[in-house]
């Protein structure tokens, strides 16, 4: 009967067989032989203590499940001819396909297109044209990604060639024992000048996006730089101060700002050098009349509650004109570890 339950024991050895069966049932296999089961719905089971070889996997509309356990080899062999080959998991149209492999003692291995003639795995694409070819990612979340890393814990002794994600780095290792973090960087450039307020309150140094500011992680440290050129015509001496509002709660911070302030953008010969290490609104150049100033920012901020941090400046006196931000001046901000990291690399 289709529907009931089955349990069927396999035939003297090597006796070519091609069931076919739909509705629930169970095939364990309980002895060594080769054979071509198609199946439409149910269950797989290979669990028998000696290798058995399953050649064909039908494609039915249930729920289907290949287990392949025990204590000897077993095996799926998607191998005959001279065409291309296909292992087709979730072609019907309900159900979850499911192929299980694990349930022994040992190591277990999945071989996609291992041939003579060179490997080539595609995932999603029509023909593979490198040695693992990824298809291309959607916009559905959680489903969409060509590639994506869970979670977990780095290994003991970094391996040439590795990529590794503890949950707030990527790192990477070029060379036995040289883990690098592979930093993925976030940015805010002008694409054209942005006209601030002509006031002595501090300001966002960005309006695009409008608010200028990123939202950073909890318990996470990050290295950032920024190169910023403000024109501001004054006919008095003013000063500029850099600060960093936002939510986010920073445990330390400490960044160099290299200034200028002249009246041209070529040759800017009047530098001056500050050490910061707070987020609040610090000077950072002379008190000069001059029309431009220029500021080059780098450093570190660790941070212990999630929240925005926004890159801002200030003048102590209003200007003859409105503050002006110049194209391509930018803020880059990227993750390098825990709050409290101290190195990454072959450090000794």
């Amino acid at each position: 009967a289709t529907n009931a339950m089955r349990s069927d024991a396999a035939p003297a050895l090597s006796q070519a067989i091609v069931p076919t069966w739909t509705g629930a049932h169970i095939w364990s296999v309980l002895g060594t032989f080769n054979a071509g089961i198609t199946v439409t719905g149910g269950t797989v089971n290979l669990n028998n203590d000696a290798a058995t070889n399953i050649t064909n996997i039908g494609t039915g509309s249930t729920t289907g499940t290949v287990t392949i356990g025990g204590n000897a080899a077993q095996q799926i062999d998607i191998a005959a001819g001279t065409g291309v080959q296909s292992l087709n998991l979730g072609t019907g149209a309900t159900g979850a396909k499911t192929i299980n492999i694990g349930t022994g003692a040992v190591a277990n291995t999945i071989l996609i297109g291992n041939t003579t003639v060179g490997t080539k795995t595609g995932v999603n694409v029509a023909a593979s044209t490198a040695q693992l070819h990824l298809g291309g990612g959607t916009a559905t979340a959680d489903q969409g990604a060509p590639l994506k890393f869970t979670s977990g814990d780095n290994l003991t002794t970094a391996e040439a060639g590795v990529v590794e994600y503890d949950g707030t780095v990527f790192y990477s290792t070029p060379a036995a024992s040289s883990r690098g973090v592979s930093p993925s960087e976030y940015f805010i450039a002008l694409y054209s000048d942005y006209t601030a307020n002509n006031s002595t309150a501090e300001q966002k140094m960005f309006n695009n996006p409008t608010n200028g500011e990123i939202t950073l992680s909890g318990s996470t440290a990050y290295m950032f730089e920024g190169q910023i050129t403000i024109s501001a015509a004054t006919s008095g001496n003013n000063t500029v101060a850099t600060s960093f509002g936002g939510t986010a709660t920073v445990e330390s911070i400490g960044y160099t700002v290299i200034s200028s302030r002249e009246d041209a953008l070529i040759n800017q010969n009047d530098h001056r050098t500050s050490y910061v290490t707070t987020r609040n609104s610090t000077v950072v150049t002379r008190a000069k009349d001059e029309t431009y100033a220029t500021l080059i920012i780098k450093g570190i901020v660790r941070v212990n509650g999630s929240g925005t941090f926004i890159p801002q400046f200030k003048f102590d006196v209003i200007n003859d004109s409105a503050p002006t931000i110049l194209t391509n001046s930018y803020f880059k901000i990227h993750p390098i570890g825990t709050n409290n990291v101290t190195s990454v690399g072959n450090w000794d």
